[in-house]
């Protein structure tokens, strides 16, 4: 065991110093061998969370309990995240339930954790389920226990603490878990648990295996009848209102779960509260655990006390109903009690007398300040000092790639000590006997510090990148957008032959004596339209029931003429994106190669890369060194390290002797690019330049003339680069940034300057024409979906305006000198939010910024925001793009059910953009009943609260608002009149004919088959109607036999063994796929006799089906309307697998 000299040792002792940050899991890990049974208290959650990780690997078979704080203030009005609550209540019910003696056990809070109470104890004593394969349980029973723990019954679980119920099958997002799980039940007997995926609803393939869960409580307030009583008894008794006419109390006995209801928590039980010290000392396998507080004691106890009872004064003085802190939060003197029962041990708390001293300190690795001599250099030399004095370094990383090539480095560096230098991981490197060796580990520790003879390099503190941690899952969100699209009720459609109607409901249709789910489709003069559901991919949605719309007439000549029409002119617009397209790639005759110092560049780059980056900018070199001129769209959330792809593809083109363009809307993103390019450039002796309105006359004219004369490599610039006046000496590539920003001329100028260079267009949530163009072939895409390194996902709240919480959000953010964003959807309210924001905190310097500015004021105010001479910003959604401002994290928008999706999402996107957690609070009017609409679209915000979802809301507005103009101006009224949905699917025909693309799957009819059974979902089998059109509207985009498996394993998954309705919807589907493949526009499963009708034969196959009829002519003949007649004989005849043989022949004779 490696001899750290840790001697943890400390019965007598209640404070200890010297436990450096970086090096208390190592303490805490030699302290677990020992003592078994720790308690300990941290600073904060990012604390909890590192020593958490280390702890997990440095002690595998101790079993960590993480109790986090809420990450709500104290008396918000916003609940706190289900997850986090969730996580605490698992934690309390271990606690009470489990028995500890033989285990290895850690309890992980923070001092904010310890201080909010909870339920009490004797809540949690028999409040868990535990659900195990071959446990005998009926449904309804489980039911009914799941609904008394506080769960709500929903179609389809989306998130923690909702449950459904189809058939045998219940899937449940357990309280304060990652994911939820599946249960299969069969008889009464669960036969198979599965986790499964919250947003593609599908099974998780690992987890097939499980053998059983645990069900925890989904919130410590229940509102069961028992718990309402309790809390109207005693609202009333600490209230002295009118209780009749008190808001809060008539919905909470309603059974509301109102926002910030936990802020009553003492008022639903009959006992006092609780505080995790009580489970601690409940527990008697826990009378020997040591309670440890990092950094913090009784006078911070105390002054936590005092903001408790600040922030509760300034609720009574807005005429709140609150309870006092000690109701809700942990008093100095309850904590002093508790320190009584358990002593406590205080780490750094400078208390001299009585302390166990460690001496473990931080150091400063040192830095180059030589030209000759590089950082690595300094480095290594510090190594060989340190080995020389006998001493242990550790070099850590957790970048295990990165971490292998500096021991490459020093092993060919330091040759007389290369036996001495090893790589090892953090368990083992604590449990080994390692003296005087380099050590390379790949963990991420704070930061370098130094204990006894071990020296800790934290890689960090040399490169400073931030660390790589564990590649979250970015969850799919396309299939859950695009289930928010399915068909409601009045919802305009265009139906490919029949034009514009009204969907009007799913309704069975009885067809050959056999029951079908159909489509109600109406249109003018009140006629009806029924589609099989197996046709769904026939209509497109174009639009809600708010809109007015002229239908069509069904017969009508007017829908054909007007679909024709623009057929026609989608023949022209298709061959003109082919023709543009076609010259570009055989535009480039200059071959560009690897600049021989490109490594050199890409080491200068202080970040280490995602996956998603890495193929991003391998893409983009790829089309550069192809000798084709390149089209590329980067797509990738705000600040997920588009403008690095920019930046080494800009040093390639640059390196050969071309010129770059960088175009960006506005003056303040072409000084932050400007800034981030010269940073990069600054070594490699290549020239930029900025050109922007804040760029004087002398220098503008300076620039230009540089550019005409090839001296200047590099000019990153507003619209002012697309003037007549600016001409380039050897243009190579324009990179476009947030394209959807600029005007028509502008966008026509591109046009022209794209012709015969490469072209870089880097979005976020790319406009739809931008979109359309990749998604058709016009345009490559790249996808940047990978959050980067250290990034944390934007904790979003959803409430009423609240002053209080407001006031606390701000005050919170300035506190850790941050800035804050607060937008408004109209300019005539922001007189108001400022006199509202002004007097929340005396600290406050505002800046305002809105279109009706002149240009030079909204400049100055968003530079001023910028370079931090104003710490909040007032302002409409002009920041939705394009500000980046790492120091900013708390965002705050006023009427957010004004604003749309994606503009929530970008405006979402403005903070978070470093590895401080970051806040929005989006509000709505006090009171404010809000559509249907509005609450879908902050619930879907919330929903996606994860990561790198924008280019599935990209994709989502795509299908909602359509691509408009894809060459210019003229396609826009093309497209309201058939339909986005319909308009790109006659596009991508087209452009695939021209292309002559026979492997790419899409047309636009669909043939009639009547298979002579029933073809549906049945209700009993799927009940919830919006998941039955979900589902059909899957089925209409089915177009091959993999996928049809696919779907057939999503509906066991979900809804177990399909009926044979399903069963037969699924071959009439199949059969579909391969009449489209063969031209079979009508087929018939009679009891007698098969049908067989074809839309369009060429002139050589035509033969080839006659002499095959011939062949066969005593049971196969052509009917006068020339469909083939097969007749049917014999008894116990698969009519279906006999069609499939027969299709297959005919198959086989046409397809040469």
């Amino acid at each position: 065991m490696i001899d750290f000299k840790v001697n943890p040792i400390f019965e007598n002792r209640s404070y200890i110093n010297g436990i450096d940050e970086a090096f208390l899991p190592i303490f805490i890990s030699k302290t677990l061998q020992t003592y078994k049974k720790l308690f300990l208290v941290l600073k904060n959650d990012k604390q909890l969370n590192a020593v958490e990780n280390l702890i997990s690997i440095s002690n595998p078979k101790c079993k960590i309990l993480s109790f986090p704080a809420w990450d709500t203030s104290p008396y918000d009005k916003s609940s706190p995240n289900v997850t986090l609550s969730g996580q605490r209540i698992s934690t309390l019910t271990v606690l009470t339930k489990n028995d500890f003696s033989n285990e290895e056990l850690i309890v992980l809070t923070t001092f904010n954790g310890i201080f909010i109470k909870t339920a009490p104890l004797l809540f949690y004593k028999n409040l868990q389920i535990n659900i195990a394969v071959s446990q005998t349980i009926s449904v309804l029973k489980l039911r009914d226990q799941i609904f008394n723990m506080g769960y709500s019954k929903v179609n389809t679980v989306r998130e923690n603490n909702e449950f459904s119920i189809r058939g045998d099958i219940v899937d449940i997002f357990n309280s304060g878990s990652q994911k939820p799980f599946r249960i299969y039940i069969n008889n009464d007997v669960v036969e198979n648990i599965s986790y499964f995926d919250s947003l593609t609803q599908r099974n998780i393939s690992h987890s097939s295996k499980i053998k059983s869960v645990s069900l925890n409580a989904a919130s410590e307030i229940l509102l069961l009848d028992e718990n309402i009583q309790i809390f109207k008894k005693k609202y009333s008794k600490f209230f002295d209102i009118d209780i009749k006419n008190d808001e809060i109390y008539s919905k909470i006995i309603s059974g509301q779960r109102l926002s910030g209801i936990e802020n009553y928590l003492g008022l639903f039980f009959e006992n006092e509260l609780s505080n995790i010290f009580d489970f601690i000392h409940f527990n008697n396998t826990l009378c020997d655990i040591r309670v440890l507080f990092f950094e913090t004691n009784i006078n911070h106890v105390n002054k936590r006390y005092d903001e408790l009872n600040t922030l509760y004064q300034k609720r009574i003085d807005e005429n709140s109903n609150v309870l006092l802190p000690q109701k809700n939060y942990l008093t100095p003197n309850e904590f002093k009690e508790y320190s009584k029962k358990r002593k406590f041990i205080f780490i750094n708390h400078l208390q001299k007398n009585d302390s166990l001293d460690f001496n473990s300190k931080r150091i400063n690795l040192p830095k180059s300040n030589s030209l000759n001599k590089s950082a690595l250099e300094y480095l290594l030399q510090f190594i060989v000092n340190e080995l020389k004095k006998k001493k242990s370094l550790i070099f850590c990383s957790s970048d295990k790639e990165k971490l292998l090539n500096y021991k490459k480095y020093f092993e060919s560096s330091l040759i007389d000590e290369k036996s001495n230098i090893i790589h090892d991981n953090y368990y083992n490197l604590l449990n080994s006997n390692i003296k005087n060796k380099l050590v390379f580990c790949d963990i991420n520790i704070g930061n370098s510090f130094q204990f006894n003879d071990y020296v800790f390099i934290n890689e960090n503190d040399y490169s400073k990148s931030n660390f790589k941690p564990k590649k979250p899952k970015i969850k799919k969100a396309e299939n859950f957008l695009k289930d928010l699209n399915t068909l409601k009720t009045n919802d305009y459609v265009a139906h490919i032959d029949h034009g514009i109607g009204i969907y009007k409901s799913l309704e069975i249709i009885n067809i050959s004596n056999n029951d079908h789910d159909c489509l109600k489709i109406e249109y003018s003069g009140g006629d009806k339209l029924f589609v099989p559901v197996e046709n769904i991919n026939l209509l497109s949605k174009i639009g809600d029931g708010t809109e007015i719309r002229i239908l069509d007439k069904l017969g009508s000549s007017q829908w054909l003429i007007k679909k024709n029409k623009i057929k026609n002119k989608i023949d022209d617009l298709a061959h003109k994106l082919i023709n543009t397209a076609a010259k570009r790639r055989v535009q480039n005759e200059v071959t560009v190669y690897e600049p021989k110092n490109y490594s050199d560049f890409v080491n200068n780059f202080p970040h280490v890369l995602t996956d998603d980056q890495e193929t991003a900018i391998d893409d983009t070199l790829k089309d550069i060194y192809s000798n084709k001129l390149m089209d590329r769209l980067i797509c990738g959330d705000v600040g997920f390290g588009k403008t690095e792809v920019a930046i080494r593809a800009s040093f390639v083109i640059a390196s050969s002797g071309k010129q770059v363009a960088l175009v960006a809307p506005t003056t303040i993103l072409v000084e932050q690019h400007f800034k981030t390019f010269e940073e990069r450039f600054k070594s490699f002796g290549v020239s930029i330049k900025s050109l922007s309105r804040m760029t004087s006359n002398k220098n503008k004219l300076e620039i230009k003339n540089d550019l005409r004369n090839g001296k200047l490599s590099i000019v990153i610039g507003t619209h002012a680069l697309l003037s007549k006046d600016v001409s380039f000496f050897n243009l190579g590539m324009i990179i476009i940034d947030e394209e959807q920003h600029f005007g028509v001329s502008q966008k026509e100028r591109l046009k022209e300057l794209q012709f015969d260079i490469h072209v870089l267009t880097l979005s976020a949530t790319p406009i739809p024409r931008t979109l359309q163009l990749s998604l058709t072939g016009i345009k490559d895409l790249s996808l940047i979906t990978t959050p980067p390194t250290n990034r944390l996902a934007v904790r979003t709240f959803i409430n009423e305006w609240d002053k209080v919480t407001l006031t606390d959000a701000i005050n919170r953010e300035l506190d850790r000198n941050g800035q804050i964003f607060v937008v408004c959807p109209r300019i005539k309210d922001i007189d108001k939010i400022f006199k509202l924001i002004e007097k929340m905190s005396s600290k406050l310097m505002i800046s305002i910024a809105h279109g009706k500015l002149n240009t030079n004021d909204l400049e100055k105010s968003i530079i001023n925001f910028y370079q931090k001479k104003s710490n909040l910003l007032i302002s409409t959604n002009i920041i939705e793009s394009g500000i980046d401002i790492p120091n900013a994290n708390t965002l705050i928008v006023y009427n957010a059910d004004l604003f749309g999706l994606s503009q929530l999402y970008q405006l979402r996107g403005r903070v978070g953009r470093s590895d401080k957690r970051a806040y929005a609070y989006l509000t709505t009017q006090k009171g404010k009943i809000l559509n249907d609409n509005a609450n879908e679209r902050l619930k879907v915000l919330k929903t996606l609260d994860n990561l790198g979802a924008g280019f599935s809301l990209a994709n989502y507005d795509l299908d909602i608002r359509g691509a408009g103009n894809l060459l210019g101006d003229e396609q826009s009224g093309q497209i309201r009149d058939i339909g986005y949905e319909l308009y790109q699917k006659m596009l991508m025909e087209t452009i695939n004919n021209l292309k002559k693309n026979k492997s790419t799957y899409h047309v636009n009819w669909s043939p009639t088959i009547n298979i002579g059974k029933p073809v549906l979902i049945p209700e009993g089998y799927v009940e919830d109607l919006a998941t039955r059109m979900s589902l059909y509207r899957k089925i209409g985009d089915l177009n091959s036999n993999d996928e049809i498996k696919n779907f057939i394993d999503e509906l066991n998954e979900r809804f177990g063994p399909p009926p044979t309705e399903v069963t037969n919807l699924i071959y009439t589907i199949s059969l579909k796929i391969i009449c489209i493949k063969m031209n079979v526009n009508f087929i018939d499963i009679g009891p007698k006799a098969l049908l067989i009708g074809f839309r369009q034969q060429s002139e050589k196959n035509i033969p080839k089906i006659l002499n095959w009829v011939n062949y066969n002519k005593k049971n196969i003949k052509f009917r006068n309307d020339e469909k083939i007649v097969i007749a049917l004989k014999g008894k116990n005849i698969n009519r279906f697998k006999l069609l499939k043989n027969y299709l297959k022949e005919i198959n086989e004779l046409i397809k040469f």
